[in-house]
């Protein structure tokens, strides 16, 4: 079979990279070669049945080199090299493709020549395209950086300063200020990638400098007043490391605000941390953060902000998480209209068990337990709190069915998933075996087995952080003990 990297390359490119890349290997400046081109032309002509025999290495010889005996070593080569050219091709079509890096690498090459009006003419074009950005974000101020780098490299070579009249206005400090704020933004997105996966999951990481730049920050924010982007990256920073609601509400405020400079994508991070809060003090008992989460997916739903890219799939994580919320805050009818409109753009890997799960939590609040049922059985559990999710779901559903050996069985089940998986962060298996604990005590209430007492219930359920209270709640007013 042809070397599969070569076929794995291939296989990612589209109908215009592979015209491209033709009219690439065929250029003699990039490849003389005519076996490879030979090579390409098959495998192009028969792409189709890349898996079939047609691409056995020694099918695939025969007929390219008809009437010339096989020559492994050889087809091993023409392979290499046509892969060696795939690389080669994407490298340059991303190197042409990043922004202002090709105008930056002939400004580097005209300095280094000393061909200094070709060197500002194209300086002044280049500061024009970085000036013309839409945000100010860390590329932004990286670009800025290297442009006036080059700027420098030209003033340093070209300006003689014989006496104070030499000196010009030339600004010196744009290099190094440009540079800073890219590493600012840079490092703290780097940072508040660490802290959340350190909170999300059983992880310790080490943040060298972290408490140094953020004290300088905040010491110094009035310097950095105009750029939301910035200021928006310490306060998510902050919001993970002390959990203080005044740094969620500072980010709600930065990222909901549409006229700010901030760009699309990192508007997108800014809004899925602080989604990711909410969910997390929800967990610990917050009730009213889930209508916080609510309207900033509203937000997000509502101004196109729900993935990152528009060829994205919607994650299957989000997709349950924002029909949990609608269900939480009671409209159903949001929820199920988001269900709907975004299946199609799930993960095709998984589309079907988040969609079947969705249903399942809209159909159980809508009191159609049978429904609700059906379409967990055909949920596949895919990650340690999909099955969390999963498992509570089915307790209320049996609960709720009156099926009460089934939902002693899973109980058991789920107090002990909860006692051995290690990949559950600490909150999140508190709320949920503080709802296993209550609602095995609803169920001694429910079977009036006089073990449990209905107000020193109530009472402990209105102190206990756990998920789902207001469910709980609800089904103790129905058993109408006192």
């Amino acid at each position: 079979m042809i070397k599969s990297s070569l076929l794995e390359i291939l296989r990612t490119f589209s109908l215009k990279e592979y015209r491209e890349f033709g009219d690439y290997i065929n250029s003699p400046f990039f490849n003389k070669n005519e076996a490879v081109i030979k090579l390409y032309e098959y495998i192009k002509l028969n792409f189709s049945e890349t898996e079939s025999e047609k691409f056995e290495k020694e099918k695939v010889f025969s007929e390219i080199f008809q009437n010339v005996e096989y020559n492994d070593g050889f087809m091993r080569t023409i392979m290499f090299n046509l892969t060696q050219l795939a690389e080669d091709f994407l490298a340059y079509n991303n190197y042409k493709s990043k922004g202002i890096q090709e105008d930056l690498h002939l400004i580097r090459e005209l300095n280094s020549r000393n061909l200094d009006k070709h060197v500002l003419k194209n300086l002044n074009s280049v500061s024009e395209k970085v000036n013309n950005y839409d945000h100010e974000d860390e590329s932004y101020f990286l670009d800025m950086f290297l442009v006036e780098k080059e700027k420098n490299v030209l003033y340093d070579r070209t300006k003689k300063l014989l006496n104070k009249k030499d000196i010009s206005e030339h600004d010196h400090l744009s290099e190094s200020e440009n540079l800073i704020r890219f590493f600012f933004i840079h490092i703290l997105k780097r940072y508040r990638y660490l802290l959340n996966r350190q909170n999300v999951m059983n992880m310790n990481f080490e943040f060298e400098f972290l408490s140094e730049i953020l004290k300088y920050l905040v010491d110094n924010m009035d310097k950095y007043s105009g750029l939301p982007s910035l200021k928006g990256l310490v306060s998510q920073v902050m919001l993970l490391k002390t959990e203080n609601d005044d740094h969620f509400y500072e980010c709600k405020k930065i990222y909901m605000d549409l006229d700010n400079s901030i760009g699309r994508g990192e508007r997108h991070n800014g809004l899925v941390l602080i989604s990711g809060y909410c969910i997390t003090q929800h967990y610990k008992g917050r009730t009213e953060m889930m209508k916080e989460f609510f309207e900033i997916q509203k937000f997000r739903e509502k101004h196109g902000i729900i993935k990152m890219n528009k060829n994205d799939f919607v994650t299957t994580v989000y997709y349950r998480s924002i029909v949990t919320a609608a269900v939480l805050v009671n409209d159903i009818e949001w929820g199920e209209m988001f269900i709907n409109k975004y299946k199609s753009e799930l993960q095709p890997e998984g589309r079907e068990s988040a969609y079947n799960f969705s249903m399942a939590r809209i159909r159980e609040k809508q009191k159609r337990y049978e429904e609700s049922m059906n379409y967990l059985k055909n949920v596949k559990l895919e990650d340690v709190y999909y099955k969390v999710n999963v498992k509570s779901l089915m307790t209320k559903l049996y609960f709720d069915m009156g099926l009460m050996n089934e939902l002693a069985d899973q109980l058991d089940t789920f107090r002990k998933f909860l006692k051995n998986d290690q990949l559950i962060n600490s909150d999140f298996r508190r709320v949920n075996n503080n709802y296993v604990k209550l609602l095995t005590d609803l169920v001694k209430l429910k079977e009036n087995s006089g073990r449990v007492k209905a107000p020193e219930f109530r009472k402990k359920l209105e102190e206990t952080d756990t998920i789902s209270k207001d469910w709980l709640m609800e089904k103790l007013d129905e058993l109408n003990i006192n």
